[in-house]
């Protein structure tokens, strides 16, 4: 009987306030699922980078950064890979007319690293990455950038450069709430020695929070 009289009293309670309860679930729960999918769509989409049709990834190796070098290392057992983040160069607008309309356009925007292996444990060949300047939560990304590898001590410096054209403005804002302040560095690193023909390290660098000379186009 009581259990009767507590469901009698709940369903009339439910009837007493169905419009306040219509317009909690249309005016909050709606919003709050739709913005989570949106959110959480976003950044799996934009978690992934396609360095080439056969390469895809978003399971990828932080490298760590050290700030007193300013640089991000990882060690991968048969040597350390390192990059140097040199400077940005922030890119400017540029008009040019098309269709007797003018169409204005980013242009000059370039990330510069020097990057090579240190600390050689065994031999390794046919040293190769493929680099890609990817953003989080917004489309923003270069072009495939391919570099042999070399060594720290045995090669020069322009043979260390890494230029990667990168022609989007940041800070900017996306999704209302997030604030996308710069790419991350995405590597694919491929390599071979007496044991494997090829492996691949999929590595991250990310540049969010660390300190680099930025300039303007010019």
């Amino acid at each position: 009987m009581r259990k009767q009289i507590s469901s009698n009293k709940f369903l009339n309670n439910l009837y007493q306030y169905r419009l306040i309860i219509f317009v909690v679930f249309f005016v909050i729960i709606v919003p709050v699922v739709f913005l989570t999918f949106l959110y959480l769509g976003n950044y799996l989409k934009y978690n992934k980078v396609t360095f080439n049709e056969e390469l895809v990834s978003s399971n990828f190796r932080n490298l760590t950064y050290h700030e007193d070098s300013n640089t991000f290392e990882v060690d991968l057992g048969d040597f350390t890979f390192v990059v140097e983040p040199d400077r940005i160069t922030t890119p400017k607008k540029s008009i040019t007319t098309k269709d007797e309309k003018e169409v204005e356009t980013l242009v000059g925007g370039n990330y510069l690293f020097n990057s090579y292996i240190d600390k050689k444990q065994s031999d390794v060949t046919n040293l190769k990455a493929q680099f890609v300047l990817q953003t989080q939560w917004i489309d923003n990304k270069n072009s495939l950038l391919d570099k042999d590898l070399v060594e720290k001590n045995n090669s020069s410096s322009y043979s260390k450069r890494v230029s990667i054209d990168y022609n989007f403005m940041h800070p900017t804002t996306t999704l209302a709430f997030i604030s996308v302040k710069r790419p991350d560095l995405y590597i694919a690193l491929t390599y071979k020695n007496s044991s494997f023909e090829n492996q691949t390290f999929f590595l991250k660098a990310d540049l969010q929070n660390i300190s680099i000379k930025t300039f303007k186009a010019s």
